[in-house]
Order: C-alpha cells, then sequence, then structure tokens
C-alpha cells in the first residue's frame, strides 16, 4: 500500500495531544516553570555560600 511518499526508514510519532484535547508538551512546559523558582533556589544560594568562603 502506497501512502504518496517513500520513506527509507521508519520514524517514531510523537503525539503530544491526548483524547481531551490537552497537549502533553505544553502542561509539562508550564508545570516545570512554576516549580522552576523553588527548584534553583537552593542551588543559587548554595553557590552563594560557596563564593562567600572562598573569597574569606
Amino acid at each position: 500500500m502506497s501512502l504518496g511518499y517513500e520513506s527509507k526508514r521508519i520514524r517514531p510519532l510523537i503525539v503530544s495531544i491526548d483524547t481531551e484535547g490537552n497537549n502533553l508538551f505544553l502542561d509539562n512546559k508550564a508545570y516545570y516553570a512554576s516549580r522552576k523558582e523553588s527548584c534553583e533556589a537552593p542551588i543559587i544560594d548554595s553557590v552563594k555560600d560557596y563564593q562567600k568562603i572562598e573569597v574569606q
């Protein structure tokens, strides 16, 4: 059966829309963006503390 185009290899199909019309990629992007600041804060604080120790 021909679909009107030739492909030399089969590639995976990435589907981000569920049966209710929600976009998984955009939902995850918003979720990670909402958690970004709270996850970065302890790391930034520890780097600042380390820099204070190095300067002294």
